[in-house]
């Protein structure tokens, strides 16, 4: 066993086998290493992030429903005391560190997880093969289990499926960011869950645990009231479109189309839900619809722009707005512009032409009436 495979089991072991993966299929907009996903695959990707994490987690029962994650100590620590040889330590002992260094050394490796007892910090840096990563010193193993940890969005989706499998008190979805982050939300104990879920990832992982006022299984069984209550809408004369769970809003997204103004008036008060759910209603008929238009830009992770992708429009309401397929690009300064489409929700897909065609980033925007909606929309490195 190398060195680094040694310490990385002790990391795994500490942390309660939070990297272990889920089995199934897991389905995500591009990570950093190029990975896409086809055309054909259908709007709003990106929220299978959380869905599919979801579906895994919400059809188990939780062992430990009310249990609170526990910042545990350094992966390291308890060993100071043993006399079992460690497979990955400094060349030689030394005395202990003082000084900003070591203070920023020991910030660094609390929050990655990395042993923080002053006298290995001080072997670490009179070690003469440890080299600066991530702005401190480092042994070359623990650099290299570090950089093996999860860090894009596809890497870390079972790692984060784990955790919320392990905490499901107050567990609000997860979903990623256009700009790759990968969001975790909880009711509470954001900073908590944050915490021990840094001890498993790459140091650079765009993750980011938020706070959420509603849990994810308040959010499905509103979801699945209104599913079943098709009849009631019929009564009213509006037309169920869809309800969805939206991880990303923390509320259910309900699309309606009516004619009697009063509609969000009456859907308000029958379910009483609140920010719960998130009304959207249109007219029957299409053309009696409002007409918006959309700018936007697109940029690398870096602000740069990004020019020569193709455009794909999908509105929310299917008939709505222009053709899906629309042979524009973005210029030369990354910019794009859609004029004089309906007021209503759109997708805006960002492809890449090639063998196969592949939505690269993506972003939700929805055109007010006799206005623009702005979206800069940031395409991840490949």
């Amino acid at each position: 066993m190398t060195d680094d495979e040694a310490i990385r089991r002790r990391y795994e072991a500490k942390l309660g086998g939070i990297e272990a993966e889920v089995k199934g299929p897991l389905v995500f907009v591009p990570a950093r290493s190029g990975a896409g996903r086809r055309t054909q695959a259908g709007p709003l990707l990106i929220a299978a992030v959380a869905l599919i994490a979801a579906a895994a987690i919400l059809s188990r029962p939780s062992p430990a429903p009310d249990r609170a994650p526990v910042v545990a100590a350094s992966p390291e620590s308890s060993s100071t005391q043993s006399s079992s040889p460690r497979p990955c330590a400094p060349a030689a002992p030394a005395k202990e560190a003082a000084g900003a260094a070591t203070q920023e050394a020991v910030a660094f490796r609390t929050r990655v997880g990395l042993e923080t007892d002053p006298a290995w910090i001080a072997g670490v840096e009179a070690d003469p093969a440890a080299a600066e990563s991530f702005g401190v010193l480092l042994l070359p193993c623990e650099a290299r289990a570090l950089d093996a940890r999860p860090r894009d969005a596809e890497a870390l989706a079972p790692l984060v499926a784990r955790h919320a499998e392990e905490y499901p008190a107050g567990y609000g979805g997860s979903f990623v960011e256009p700009d790759g982050t990968f969001v975790l939300l909880y009711t509470s104990g954001a900073s908590e869950h944050e915490s021990v879920l840094r001890r498993a990832v790459h140091p650079e992982a765009r993750l980011a645990v938020r706070t959420a006022k509603h849990t994810r299984h308040e959010l499905e069984e509103l979801r699945d009231r209104i599913a079943g209550d098709e009849g009631w809408f019929s009564e009213i004369g509006a037309r169920l479109i869809s309800a969805d769970v939206s991880q990303a809003d923390n509320a259910v997204v309900l699309l309606v189309r009516s004619d009697d103004g009063r509609v969000n008036q009456l859907i308000e008060s029958r379910y009483g839900a609140g920010d719960r759910l998130a009304i959207r209603s249109y007219p029957t008929d299409i053309a009696a619809l409002g007409r918006g238009n959309i700018s936007g830009r697109a940029v690398s992770e870096s602000g740069q722009p990004v020019a020569g992708l193709h455009l794909v429009l999908v509105p929310e309401i299917p008939g709505a707005g222009p053709d899906t397929e629309i042979a524009r690009s973005t210029g030369p300064d990354g910019s794009f512009r859609f004029d004089d489409i309906h007021a209503l929700g759109y997708e805006v897909q960002l492809v890449r032409l090639g063998l196969d065609n592949v939505v690269v980033a993506s972003a939700r925007v929805v055109v007010p009436a006799g206005d623009t909606a702005t979206v800069v929309i940031v395409v991840p490195n490949t």
